[in-house]
Formats: C-alpha cells, sequence, structure tokens
C-alpha cells in the first residue's frame, strides 16, 4: 500500500473545503466581522467592515485604526464601557453604540461580540459583528420627535410648536441653524414664521420679524427649493454664484440644507437647517424631509385649532359685550326635553346658562307675573302651531331690576314637517322702550304746551317761562343795560332756573352755585324769599348767602310764572361781616383767602340808585308780561282762524261728497221706480189690445206678474222711505231687553212661504238662552232682509241655517246659504251707496237694493257691524254682531235721534 501524509486524507480535504468556505462567507456577508484585540486594534476585518467604517482596504484599516475608541467611537467612553461589559459577561448580543466613519460621518450601529481566551483565562481577542442601524435609529428618532411634538401641540402654541420642530431638526441633523417658513397660495410669496432659538441667538439677530410676507422674487439661495420644487443641499454655501450676501448681523453661513414641504401639487412650507460641521449628506435629507412632513401635518392641525379657538374666542366676547342672547330647545316626542342658554344670558337676565340649566322654570318665573300668560301662549304656538310671532315682555332680572325683552323664535323641521328643535332669540329693549316711553311723554307735553298755548281755555300757567318769552332778545338787551350802568340782573322761573343772567358776580358763580349745599340756598332764595309781589312792585331781601338780591315778579295772563332780579350785591352803608363770610367758608369748604377776595369784587351801590334800577327792572316785567300776553292771544287768534277754515273746508267737502252720492242714488232709484211702471203699463196695454182674444189662464199667469211688480215696488217705497227717515234722524230707536230666539222665530214666519215655494229648508239654531237689548223694529228688519235675500238667490231644494252665540262683549248671528254667491268684486260693494247692486234671484226674482243698506245703517245704530263672506258656487254667509249690553236697563241708548 503506498505511503501517504495526513494532509492528503480526506479529512484533511475536507477541513481545507470548510476553510475556505468559511472564509468566502465572512468576504461576502453584508455584515461587518472583525477581530481585534482588548487594546483596541483591528487584527481582522471583512470587506463590509472596512466599507461600513468608511475605508479603502482591509490593510488601510489595520495600519491606519491603532485605537478604537478613538478613532472609530464616536465617544471614547462607549468603547470603555463594552470593554467592561465583555468582561462581565463574556458575551455582547445587540449592542447598540455610536461610531463615526473615517470621514467623520456618524453611524449608529449593533453589535454582537465575544470574548476569546487561553487556557489560563486570559483574554486573548474580541471577535464580532457589526452592523448599520443608523436608518432604523434614524427612523426611530423621527418617530420619537413626532410624539414629542404632538404632546407639545396640546399644550403650546403654534410658535412653540414650530420652535419645538427646529430644535428636533437640529439635533437629527447635527445642524446649529435652522428656520420654519410658511408659503402663500399665490405660490409667490414667503410668510417668515419661526428661527430656532440657536439661530436667533448666534446667527439670525438681523432678520425680519415673524409674519413678514416675504417675495420668492428678492429670496436668496435658501429659497432655492422653491424654484426646483425639490430639497437643495448647498455643504459650499461660499462658493454659489447666486447668492445674494447676508443681511447685517447674520453670521456667516457654511453649509445648509432647505426642503420644501408640498400638499396636493403646492408648496406650503418650507423647513431648513444649516452650518453642520461636515457636509450634508442623504441620510440628512431623508430625515429633514420626513420631519418636515411630519412637522407640517400636526402645526396644521395646530393652526386649525388656535383658527378655531381664536373664532370661538372672539364669538365669546362678542356675545358678551351683546344685550342679546340664543337659546335653543330641543322637542322630542311634541314636548320640550331640553333647553340650553347661551352663555351672552347673563347680560341680559342676570343668571348663568348653567342656573337655567339647574332650574327648568327659571325661563318663566323670571317674566313679570302680568305677561307671563303672553309668554306661556308665545311657547304654545311653537309647539302646536310650529311658529309664533315675535314678542315684547318684561322680566325681573336676577338683582330684582325690570327690563324689557323681545322673543323672536325661529323653528326648525326635520324631513315629515315635525318640529325637532327651535331657536330664540331674547334682545334687551328696555333702552328703546324708555325712548319710545320718553318720546310718548314729550309728545304729550308739547301737546300740553300748544292747547295751553293755542287753545283759548288754555292755561299760561302750565307753560315754562322760557317758552313765552324771547330769552335769546331779552338777554342781548340786559347785556347792553349791564354795560352802561354795571349793574347785574337775572330772569328766574319759579323752579330755580336761571332763563337770562348778566353780570353775576364771581362769589356767586365759582363757589355759592358751585357747591351743592350753597346752591340749595340759592335756589331757596330764589324761590320762596322772592314769592310774594305784585305787578310793577318790587321786594329787596337778603339771600340766604348774605348777600343782597331785589325781585319783581313776571305775571302773565294772571299767572306768577318767574321773577326779575337784581342781585349779588352790597350797600355802600352796610359793611359786610368778615366773620360771618370767613364762617361760610370754613362751611363749605372754600379756599378763605380766595373767597374774601371774590367777597371785594361784590359791588356796593347806595339805596337810590337800586331802586331806580329796579323800578326800570319792574316796568320792563310788566311790559314783557304784556307783550308776551298779547302775542300769545294772537296766536291763538290765528290757530283759532285756521282752525275754523280747516273745519269749514272739510264739513264742504262731506257735503258736496254727500250731495254726489245722493244725487247718484236718486237717478238709481229714479231707474228702479221706472221699470215697475213700465212693467206694468206693458201689461195693461197688453190686456186693453187683446183681452177677448186672452185666455183665463193668460190673464192669470199676467195678473201674476203684474202683482210681483206691485209687491216690488211696494218693498221699494217702503225700503226707501225707511232709509230717508234714518238720513234725517226721526227713525224711533227704542231698544228693549228681549231673547233673540223669539225675535228671529217671528221674522221666519214672514218668508216661510216664498221658501216653501222653492222648497229651501230653513234651520234655526238660535239658543234659547240668549237676550239682547235691541230696537224690535229694527232688527226685525234686518233679519227680514238677510233671509229674503237667502232666499232669492238660494236653488230649489236648497237650505239656509240660522245660527248664534255670543261673548263676553257681543251677541253675534249669521245667516247661511247654499246658494250661488258672489265674487269678490260684489262683495266689495254691498253695503256702499254709491255702488248699489241688484241682482236677480235664481227664479228671475227683483230686488229693491236697498235692503243691504238699511241693515247696515240699523246694526251701527245699535253700535254693531254687518259683513258677509262669500265665493261663487259656495253660498254666501251674512254676519252681524251688536254690543252685548245688560237687559235691566244699563247701558240703554237714547230713546230717540230726531
Amino acid at each position: 500500500m503506498p505511503h501517504t501524509s495526513p494532509s492528503d486524507s480526506p479529512v484533511a480535504s475536507a477541513h481545507a473545503t470548510a476553510v475556505h468556505d468559511f472564509e468566502a462567507l465572512v468576504a461576502n456577508t453584508p455584515m461587518g466581522v472583525f477581530t481585534a484585540t482588548p487594546k483596541g486594534r483591528f487584527l481582522s476585518a471583512n470587506p463590509a467592515m472596512v466599507r461600513l467604517l468608511g475605508y479603502a482596504s482591509e490593510n488601510e484599516l489595520l495600519t491606519t485604526v491603532t485605537d478604537i475608541a478613538v478613532q472609530v467611537f464616536a465617544d471614547p467612553e462607549d468603547r470603555r464601557a463594552l470593554v467592561r461589559l465583555l468582561d462581565q459577561n463574556g458575551e455582547l448580543v445587540d449592542h447598540e453604540c455610536r461610531m463615526i466613519r473615517r470621514d467623520g460621518t456618524p453611524l449608529w450601529t449593533s453589535a454582537t461580540v465575544r470574548v476569546v481566551r487561553d487556557a489560563d483565562g486570559r483574554v486573548l481577542l474580541h471577535q464580532g459583528f457589526l452592523s448599520d442601524i443608523s436608518e432604523r435609529k434614524r427612523t426611530e428618532a423621527i418617530m420619537a420627535a413626532r410624539d414629542r411634538l404632538q404632546t407639545l401641540a396640546h399644550s403650546g402654541n403654534l410658535t412653540e410648536l414650530l420652535r419645538a420642530t427646529l430644535v428636533e431638526a437640529e439635533q437629527l441633523t447635527g445642524s446649529r441653524i435652522g428656520f420654519f417658513h410658511f408659503f402663500e397660495d399665490d405660490q409667490s410669496t414667503i410668510v417668515l414664521q419661526t428661527w430656532s432659538a440657536r439661530t436667533m441667538a448666534e446667527s439670525c439677530t438681523a432678520s425680519p420679524s415673524a409674519g413678514t410676507h416675504y417675495p420668492v422674487s428678492q429670496a436668496g439661495v435658501w429659497a432655492d427649493c422653491v424654484h426646483t420644487r425639490a430639497p437643495v443641499i448647498h455643504n459650499d454655501y461660499a462658493a454659489l454664484p447666486h447668492r445674494r450676501g447676508l443681511p447685517e448681523g447674520h453670521a456667516p453661513i457654511v453649509r445648509e440644507m432647505v426642503v420644501p414641504v408640498l400638499r396636493e401639487d403646492r408648496i406650503v412650507a418650507i423647513l431648513g437647517v444649516g452650518n453642520k460641521l461636515t457636509d450634508y449628506g442623504a441620510d440628512n435629507l431623508d430625515a429633514l424631509t420626513s420631519l418636515a412632513d411630519l412637522a407640517w401635518d400636526i402645526a396644521e392641525r395646530k393652526r386649525a385649532e388656535e383658527t378655531l379657538l381664536e373664532s370661538e374666542e372672539r364669538y365669546r366676547r362678542i356675545t358678551e359685550c351683546l344685550t342679546d342672547y340664543l337659546y335653543t330647545v330641543r322637542i322630542e316626542n311634541g314636548r320640550v326635553a331640553q333647553t340650553v342658554h347661551s352663555p351672552a344670558c347673563v347680560a341680559v337676565t342676570g343668571y348663568t346658562a348653567e342656573e337655567f340649566a339647574a332650574d327648568p322654570y327659571l325661563w318663566i318665573n323670571m317674566v313679570l307675573p302680568g305677561d307671563q300668560d303672553l309668554v306661556r301662549e308665545q311657547a304654545r304656538k311653537v309647539l302646536v302651531e310650529g311658529r309664533a310671532d315675535p314678542l315684547e315682555h318684561r322680566i325681573i332680572r336676577k338683582g330684582g331690576e325690570l327690563r324689557w325683552v323681545s322673543n323672536t323664535i325661529v323653528t326648525r323641521l326635520d324631513s315629515r314637517g315635525e318640529l325637532t328643535t327651535y331657536d330664540g332669540l331674547i334682545k334687551d329693549i328696555t333702552e328703546r322702550k324708555n325712548m319710545d316711553q320718553a318720546l310718548r311723554e314729550s309728545e304729550a307735553q308739547v301737546r300740553k304746551k300748544l292747547h295751553a298755548l293755542l287753545s283759548p281755555d288754555g292755561d299760561v300757567g302750565e307753560l315754562p317761562l322760557e317758552d313765552i318769552i324771547d330769552t335769546r332778545a331779552i338777554q342781548l338787551l340786559m347785556e347792553d343795560f349791564h354795560r352802561l350802568t354795571n349793574i347785574g340782573s337775572a330772569i328766574v322761573d319759579l323752579h330755580g332756573k336761571v332763563l337770562v343772567a348778566t353780570g353775576w358776580q364771581d362769589i356767586c358763580v365759582k363757589f355759592h352755585r358751585a357747591h351743592p349745599s350753597a346752591l340749595r340756598n340759592c335756589i331757596e332764595s330764589d324761590t320762596l324769599l322772592s314769592s310774594a309781589g305784585t305787578p310793577g312792585t318790587f321786594k329787596l331781601y337778603k339771600c340766604r348767602n348774605n348777600l343782597w338780591d331785589m325781585a319783581t315778579p313776571i305775571i302773565i295772563g294772571g299767572r306768577h310764572l318767574g321773577n326779575m332780579f337784581l342781585g349779588q350785591f352790597l350797600f355802600t352803608d352796610d359793611m359786610p361781616d368778615q366773620d360771618l363770610f370767613q364762617e361760610q367758608a370754613r362751611r363749605y369748604g372754600f379756599a378763605p383767602q380766595a373767597y374774601l377776595d371774590a367777597l371785594d369784587q361784590v359791588p356796593r351801590y347806595d339805596r337810590n340808585t337800586i331802586h331806580q334800577a329796579m323800578a326800570f327792572y319792574a316796568r320792563l316785567a310788566d311790559l314783557l308780561a304784556t307783550l308776551s300776553f298779547g302775542q300769545i292771544k294772537l296766536v291763538r287768534a290765528m290757530a283759532e282762524q285756521a282752525q275754523v277754515k280747516d273745519e269749514l273746508r272739510q264739513v264742504n267737502t262731506r257735503l258736496e261728497q254727500t250731495l254726489a252720492d245722493k244725487d247718484k242714488f236718486f237717478a238709481i232709484i229714479a231707474h228702479d221706480l221706472r221699470s215697475p211702471f213700465i212693467g206694468f203699463l206693458s201689461f195693461i196695454r197688453l190686456m186693453v189690445g187683446h183681452i177677448e182674444n186672452m185666455s183665463q189662464e193668460d190673464i192669470r199667469k199676467l195678473a201674476e206678474d203684474m202683482k210681483g211688480n206691485a209687491e216690488n215696488l211696494y218693498n221699494l217705497l217702503n225700503n226707501l222711505l225707511d232709509w230717508a227717515r234714518m238720513q234725517r234722524g226721526i227713525t224711533p230707536f227704542e231698544p228693549q231687553p228681549q231673547t233673540l230666539s223669539t225675535l228671529i222665530r217671528g221674522t221666519l214666519e214672514l218668508i216661510e212661504p216664498s221658501a216653501r215655494q222653492k222648497a229651501i229648508a230653513v234651520r234655526c239654531s238660535v239658543p234659547e238662552h240668549i237676550s239682547i237689548l235691541a230696537d224690535h223694529p229694527m232688527l226685525s228688519t234686518v233679519v227680514r232682509n238677510l233671509l229674503f235675500n237667502a232666499v232669492k238667490f238660494t236653488q230649489r231644494d236648497g237650505e239656509i241655517s240660522i245660527t248664534a252665540e255670543q261673548d263676553e262683549e257681543t251677541v253675534q248671528v249669521s245667516i247661511r246659504d247654499t246658494g250661488v254667491g258672489m265674487d269678490e268684486a260684489i262683495l266689495c260693494g254691498l253695503f256702499a251707496l254709491d255702488r248699489r247692486t241688484c241682482l236677480r234671484g235664481t227664479e228671475g226674482e227683483r230686488g229693491s237694493g236697498l235692503g243691504l243698506l238699511l241693515c247696515k245703517e240699523f246694526i251701527e245704530k245699535h253700535g254693531g257691524r254687518i259683513w258677509a263672506d262669500s265665493k261663487p258656487g259656495q253660498g254666501t254667509v251674512f254676519t252681524f254682531s251688536i254690543p252685548r249690553k245688560n237687559c235691566d236697563g244699563d247701558d240703554v241708548p237714547a230713546q230717540n235721534d230726531g
């Protein structure tokens, strides 16, 4: 057998193949595989490890990296911590650590490392696998940032949210500056929003303020992403040929990265960072783009929330300032289920929305008791009819104040037309009501003044003095007198109101009338001490503030309406008591020296001068009174003359209208009288010329026609006579207590033959208990005419019904037929003298045309009214009402108008 070495054995060959395959697996795996000494040098590394750390070859990695802790780990302490854990555990699985590539770019790795020891347990080397988990860590960082931003969105405002976004962007990309700006819908304007805190502190102290609109056309390279509609990276900012420089105070920019946020093909915002220590790369761009999208979605929701909150706050401020408020009532099964009052209810009622919710009857309890029925009726109509008219009523506010409000209701119906809710607007109209009341009082006062001024029996004493005298002209006259004599004067009414004044002294204007207590003394002096007097005389007195006054009365039309004063002076022989005036200064709180200086300025007159001046004023007051009263009498005479002329014009107009109506009426009556006579003549001529050839039946029929014409003529003459008596006022009017049903039954007997001839059913449903106070002949005539009309215009086999009802004030009688009816044009002229309509009945019956006029006259004589309702082909209802009088004789009208 030939000799073979161990290496040539099958086992050795298999081992060599396995080793080769393992080495190939290690070399081709995408995971970094390494061997390193405990002190920090690589012993071996596969190609993936070399690429992961950014080296060109394994040899370069092994020779260049002499201290793994410093050259590979981002923080040397992380390497030392890893070694300590290996010493304790012997192995680490998926240990995450931060590293840096050869070019300085950071990366996150996951390491699985074990310790290789010798037989004595000494650590020989570290073996392990290294995976790049930067993308995963970046995604986790973005998600964590999103969570933090969403949390902040609940508590912070939009500016705080955007600044927090920039902090996250700077941390994700290793940047030192950041900005977030919005883009307008016109796609040509940037709205500057927010810069990061670090940017504001270190780089952007000269930037425009937030909210500034910045045209894209003026923006620098930081807005290139708007033009390209894609992210941009400028890793060599200084070399850019199209940069426009920076504002004064702006720190240099080394690098920048800006991404646009697009929604529906529109740029809505841009997010930018800058001045990273190393170049920006694709991983930075991915992180910033993802963050920008997340941040915009959160910011957009936050902006919508702030807009909504601002709108709600604005609405709240508006509603709190309004004197109106809304309430909403929810209806279920036709009943009120819930009522909600807006917060503004407290401004109107004094009660809060919570108080209304706690007390379901507060809404009616706050209404003034006298108005509660009106409010309940409005609520009832809404529930029953689905609508209600606006209502004005009074409420008592929580503090007890009475207020007027208007309540306007708007209903909401479902698809079936059923009421589901209704909204009410309560408006405080107290000021309007007060103004209306003041206006009514003012109008009443004006009417009172006009009556006193214009009416011959008007009382001049009811007029204020200022409404009688010409205060402006008298003021000018008294100012001229003051310039000549230096004597002050005034006209004051009996209530202390100064109408004219000249030469008043400072002691009065600046002291006495400027202090409430001293002013009361002035008014008391003017109204009490000067009250007595006769025309042409004057009274000298010392006022309660210790100055002299003189007064003469102004008497107009025998009424004392005011006084003319000469006042605020001292006599030359009467030195003022200084102690007295000093005491007054102390009592009223006047500055003593200023008060005494004003006292020294008070004029001094000798008694003769004062008497002469006052004699002049007395004659002036008497002349003023005479002229004023003469003017009033002249105005009254002119007003009376104008009134007489106006009344005369009205009488002439009424007379002309009456004569025109009478002429037209007589023309109609003449025509109605002529028609029966023409019939009579025709019948007589027929009989005279042909009677020997006429049969008994022809003669009978001709006689019946003549009888009908004679009856119509008789009724016409009777009605004409009754109407003429009414016009002359000689018709007796003697109302007596009687039972309505008895009166109507008596009238039914008269029309029964005519109704029976046409087979018309007449039904009377008048209650036996209704009593009236009426003139029997007049009311019988009314009922008879209405019943004859009903028979005349009802076809054969028709029906007539008579009903009556009463309330607290009136008795109402209705006569309804099933006849031919009337159109609107005929209805409008039924009771008009100049539009009298005479129609033939269903079988040619004639009428006088005066019956309804008589009915109207007789009903109005009773203080009632009459009307008709009708439609063609649907019959007619005539209704009259008369006041319900006491049947024991109270309220009985005069027996005769003649």
